[in-house]
């Protein structure tokens, strides 16, 4: 191993992620991480350069995770993780093993004595090149994944990382309690109704995850034409429509959700992100304008505390309602990540996020070039039937198409 360069201690996110890899509690098993698959010709020579470039560049691809000492740090010399299939030769059936290989690389967990961070590069014999990419949060969260997948394909996109001393923003203790206090009000007489899964959640040992999706009818066009008229942020108005469609789905009537947020400052590509826990309660009458707002409010609201927040808010959530899993369900916004463009040679095939502890996870991003809004719901197949997501997801769709049209 080459020389350390820099040593931190590992968040409280980060401890859990690495408790999640272990199979002592509940839905884990996993490592939290996102894998994508894309398609397309390639200049092979010219992609491993900018790989060689941007591991020397991003610190972030260069952390590695101390598990003995809970430490993070960084070396000084790349490393890259590359590995190179040639399936040229025509031995076999190649689509067979593309799915095989798939399914096997998806799910497995990346080995903290190598970069965190993998890219496997698979020819084919039409020329073209299967590219599998896997990245563990323990380093990125979602938005730096989508900027560093976007500078690996697009020569003319480079992303500035911030100084060190810009990102620095210390939690003081006078804060923490005053964000926790705030907490604590906010959930003083909060409703809790558990969502009955298939199977008990403590029976659910190991996850395994399953993903499907929907592309929205609803361009995001006009979906922005909808907002703007009625003073709402996308986010706001997509995230009280999930929650009223959860509300409904299994008759739960009161949902909470975990939200992942950003810090509201600039720092270098790594993982960063926390969660704060937004609450819905089923409107009797149907979801309205008036009830969106207020989820909008409360948002930005519970947005300026969060140095209570993530894994000290569930856990504060867990002791409170004595459950060990406390927020099974994310919401995650990808509206802010960057996209490709529609001429970077390679198009997203699948893709794979899992969360140790979670059953579901909501995402929602732009999908380009089509100018829509595509919806990723990844979840735990022992807990969740496949018809019963994909129920969820047309159930978005005509909720979206309700609240526009009356509108």
């Amino acid at each position: 191993m080459s020389k350390k360069e820099v040593v931190r201690q590992l968040t409280s996110l980060q401890m859990s992620y690495l408790l999640g890899r272990k199979s002592i509690l509940p839905l884990s098993g996993v490592s939290m991480q996102e894998y994508r698959e894309y398609y397309g010709r390639i200049d092979k020579s010219r992609l491993l350069s900018r790989i060689k470039d941007m591991v020397g560049y991003h610190e972030c691809l260069r952390t590695y995770i101390d598990e003995e000492n809970y430490e993070q740090y960084v070396v000084d010399e790349p490393v890259l993780n590359v590995d190179e299939i040639d399936l040229r030769e025509g031995l076999g059936n190649e689509e067979c093993f593309i799915q095989d290989f798939r399914e096997k690389y998806s799910h497995e967990v990346l080995d903290l004595d190598k970069p965190l961070w993998n890219i496997t590069l698979i020819q084919r014999s039409n020329g073209y090149t299967t590219i599998f990419i896997k990245f563990d949060a323990l380093i990125v969260d979602g938005r730096s994944i989508s900027i560093l997948i976007k500078e690996l394909f697009e020569d003319n996109f480079y992303i500035q990382d911030v100084d060190e001393s810009e990102q620095k923003k210390l939690k003081n203790i006078e804060h923490i309690h005053r964000d926790k206090a705030y907490w604590a009000n906010k959930f003083s007489d909060l409703r809790y109704s558990p969502i009955k899964w298939n199977l008990p959640i403590m029976e659910i040992k190991e996850s395994r995850f399953k993903r499907k999706s929907l592309l929205i009818n609803n361009s995001i066009e006009e979906i922005n034409r909808f907002c703007s008229k009625n003073g709402l942020f996308v986010n706001s108005f997509l995230i009280a429509v999930i929650m009223e469609v959860l509300a409904t789905w299994k008759n739960t009537e009161f949902i909470c959700c975990a939200l992942p947020v950003l810090p509201l400052y600039k720092t270098k590509l790594s993982n960063n992100s926390s969660f704060i826990v937004v609450n819905w309660e089923k409107e009797t009458s149907g979801i309205t304008l008036e009830s969106i707002k207020g989820l909008q409010v409360e948002i930005m609201d519970r947005m300026e505390h969060l140095h209570f927040s993530g894994v000290e808010l569930g856990r504060y959530l867990a002791h409170k309602n004595n459950i060990q899993v406390p927020l099974p369900i994310v919401i995650t916004s990808g509206l802010s990540w960057i996209s490709l463009s529609k001429d970077c040679g390679v198009l997203q095939i699948s893709g794979l996020t899992q969360t140790p502890q979670i059953i579901m996870d909501i995402r929602f991003q732009a999908k380009e070039p089509e100018g829509c809004l595509n919806f990723d719901v990844d979840f735990v197949e022992q807990a969740i039937f496949d018809e019963d997501v994909v129920c969820l997801l047309n159930l978005i769709q005509e909720q979206l198409n309700t609240v526009i049209t009356a509108s």
